[in-house]
This record gives structure tokens, sequence and C-alpha cells, in this order.
């Protein structure tokens, strides 16, 4: 397994430390005004020159009961500042479009699943046979928590769900390929910036632990850059998403590295389908 393909364990003994730098933004939790928010990210979609198909599902609250009835399953309750998502709304669904010379491209998007999906089994999914040891015992904290609508993408966004070790870490991971990358950001920062860049994709990597690891990300992170000057040029970003894109370290044997299964479908310059 290459320095780009693995699967970032993560120490208990660390939570601690863990815990204060992920959620420095977690100590408030999302209420009613996100989905106001929400709400009005999807007006400014709308009202964009070049961007369309804008769709968006809001579901209804999770009911109390469902939550509690989770948690008793799990053996432990869920911290406030994760559940208190779904009970304003049960996930949501958001995606759109770019047009350009006729063609229209995925711009962004993001599906959120149901706490019950959240939080149910992920056998199959997430949690393959063929593992170690140590390997299994991590992936069977995994959860699944969103993933992209365009059907080119095959990353998942997965909460670490484990008693012992209690930062619910968010991680960027690959089923298929059975690799993550640790995001640098707690649940309630990942929402907020999920408003701030109207989900355009290519966000996540500038927010990856390990950076940006090689040429096919590097486009995605620049497909993110285009759109967020081309469209939404008065946006003001956190200074987390302000990190320039290296230039291509083939040299090093990162962007090199990349398997026959990783190469993009369609040329690097219009592969804007993915994160």
């Amino acid at each position: 397994m290459s320095n780009d393909d693995k699967l970032i364990i993560p120490d208990p003994d660390d939570a601690e430390d863990g815990e204060v730098a992920r959620t420095r933004h977690d100590e408030r939790t999302v209420d009613w005004e996100y989905i106001y928010d929400l709400r009005q990210v999807v007006e400014e979609l709308e009202s964009t020159d070049g961007i369309v198909d804008v769709e968006c599902h809001i579901a209804d609250p999770v009911p109390t009961f469902t939550i509690e009835t989770l948690e008793h399953g799990l053996g432990f309750d869920i911290p406030r500042r994760i559940k208190q998502l779904y009970v304003v709304a049960d996930g949501f669904h958001l995606e759109w479009s770019l047009e350009c010379e006729g063609e229209r491209i995925p711009g962004g998007g993001i599906e959120l699943f149901d706490f019950a999906t959240v939080f149910d089994s992920w056998i199959d999914e997430l949690w393959p046979a063929d593992t170690s040891p140590e390997e299994e015992a991590f992936l069977w904290s995994l959860r699944g928590v969103a993933r992209f609508p365009d059907p080119e993408r095959d990353e998942m966004v997965v909460l670490c769900v484990e008693e012992e070790y209690p930062t619910y870490d968010l991680f960027l991971h690959h089923p298929k390929r059975q690799t993550s990358q640790l995001l640098t950001v707690g649940f309630q920062r990942y929402l907020e910036l999920l408003l701030e860049t109207k989900g355009t994709y290519g966000w996540h990597h500038l927010v990856a632990e390990d950076g940006v690891q090689n040429d096919r990300q590097r486009e995605r992170v620049r497909h993110f850059e285009d759109v967020m000057t081309h469209h939404f040029p008065d946006t003001d970003l956190d200074r987390e998403l302000h990190t320039a894109v290296p230039e291509s370290d083939g040299e090093d044997g990162r962007a090199s590295s990349l398997s026959e299964s990783d190469e993009p479908s369609t040329p690097p310059s219009d592969d804007t389908s993915e994160t």
C-alpha cells in the first residue's frame, strides 16, 4: 500500500488531544438557523449565472424515540454536537451542475444520510472481511455519514464511532480501495464548511490531514478554486480553505503512483465530477 492509499487508524492514546483540536468549532450545536442558512445557499445557487439543475431536499426531523433506540443498540450515547443536526433535519440532499458551452457537468453536492442509516450496520460497504485484525477493529467503528451525488464518485465521508475513542473523527473514505484520509475538522465545522463552499466538489481535500496527495486531487482542488473564483467571488472563505494548490510532484512518486483504476475517466481538465 502506497503513502497515498493508506488506512489511517487513530491512536486511542491521542483521543484527548484530538478532541480539543477537532472539536474547537463543535462547542455549539446545529440548530434551525443552519437549515435557514442551507436554504439561503440554495437560493444563491439558483440565482447564479452558469449554475443549473439545483436540487435540495431537507428531511423532516428524526423522532427522539428513534435516536434513543439506536443509542440503546450501540450501548452509549451519541454526543449532542452530532445528533443535534438530526433533531432539526434527518439528513439532506444538495446537488447542482455547471453549464459551460452548452455542456452540463457536476458542480457540487452532498447527500447527508439520515440518523438511522448512519448508525445502522455497514457490513459489505465499509466493513470488508479481508482485513488485518488491527484494520478490522478500526473499520468496524466507521459509519457512513455522507456520499456525493455524482455517480462517478466512490468516496464517502465517514465517522469513527467508538466509545473508547470519543473524538468522532471524520474521514474521506474509499470503500473499494479500503483507504482513508483523516479530515482536520469536526462534525460541526464540517457542516459549516459545507455551506461556505456551497458544496462545490474539491473542498474536502483542503481539510485532509495529509493534504493534496496527487495530480488527481490537485485537479479537483483547482475545480473548487475555479468555481469559487468565477461564480462566488464575494464568498469569504475561512483561512483553512485558503491553501495553495502545490505543483505536480511526480518526481517523488506520489503523483506517478496512481494505479490504472485511480486514473480519471476523463482528461484532467474535464474531471470536475469529483471532489
